[in-house]
């Protein structure tokens, strides 16, 4: 009896012991994790100032590789910024009026405009933690509206004529996420001269597809939202733009509207298209398995 009392409370010291190191173990993993984050960021500062030091315009073959060894990142999450500065240089700054749905904590990719250039414009997320946030980083700037909104094809214009953001934006960035591809074909009152688009890589390069425009985005999986890269371009080819650039982390595609920066040419999508580099892969571009691929695409 006495001896099943003391076994009894060895035992549930023991738990609460392997309890704790269960804990220290979770932080240390979480710390240690924070911390490979933090170098990858340091290591792209110094490799863009490296760059920016050792590289000269004559020293490119080609105008497009140029473009992307200016790539940098202040605000944005793959050093978008130097690559929309560069394309910003590219084509003339104009009335330096930018939109980004999609921005997040930081700004997105027109993060360093608004904060570091004096821009304005409309800063979009559906969460309102974000936007409070960002609105306080900006406060400094009075021509930059942070708005809370979840923008659907459906209210896409509307959006936009009600914040005065109508005819030519310098640029607009899209990153939602979900029904982004029908977000874009439905917009209309807006014509952007740079627009940024976050392409879904797991759909592959060669499909132009794109989630079902009556999806629940809330309730979907993981990687099973936007359009690939071919459906993008498709839609904005269309619309007189042309595909320019990649980051390298195969996330965001920049296209450039009709007659805006000449001296850089055009890209295919099989030339531009990037897998995301984390991701392993049967071939380039196409993912080894992913539950979205098992959802239905709509072919566009």
């Amino acid at each position: 009896m006495i001896g099943d009392l003391f076994g009894g409370r060895r035992r549930r010291r023991l738990e609460r012991e392997v309890e704790r190191l269960r804990d220290e173990l979770a932080a240390l993993r979480e710390a240690a994790a924070k911390d490979v984050k933090w170098r990858n960021r340091l290591e792209d500062k110094v490799d863009a100032l490296l760059r920016l030091q050792a590289l000269a315009p004559d020293d490119f073959a080609d105008p497009r590789d140029r473009l992307l060894a200016a790539r940098f990142g202040l605000a944005s999450q793959n050093q978008e910024d130097g690559l929309v500065l560069a394309l910003v240089r590219a084509m003339g700054p104009g009335g330096r009026r930018f939109v980004d749905i999609g921005c997040g904590r930081n700004g997105g990719n027109c993060g360093l405009l608004a904060g570091e250039l004096g821009w304005s414009g409309l800063m979009v997320d559906a969460s309102r933690p974000a936007i409070r946030q960002l609105a306080e980083a900006l406060a400094g700037n009075p021509g930059v509206s942070a708005v809370v909104e979840a923008v659907t094809p459906g209210t896409i214009d509307g959006f936009l004529s009600s914040h005065g953001c109508t005819g030519p934006l310098d640029v607009f960035s899209l990153d939602i996420d979900s029904l982004d591809y029908w977000v874009l074909e439905a917009m209309s009152v807006a014509t952007p001269r740079l627009l940024i688009v976050e392409y879904n890589w797991l759909f592959g390069a060669e499909r132009a597809v794109t989630v079902p425009r009556d999806r629940d985005p809330a309730s979907a999986p993981k990687g099973y939202h936007g359009a690939s890269l071919a459906a993008f371009a498709k839609l904005l080819e269309g619309r007189g733009y042309r595909l320019v650039c990649v980051e390298p982390m195969g996330v965001n595609a920049f296209f450039l509207a009709a007659g805006e920066a000449p001296g850089l040419p055009g890209l295919s999508v099989a030339d531009a298209f990037r897998p995301h580099p984390s991701r392993k892969t049967e071939k380039p571009g196409v993912p080894r398995d992913h539950p979205a691929l098992d959802l239905p695409l709509v072919e566009v």
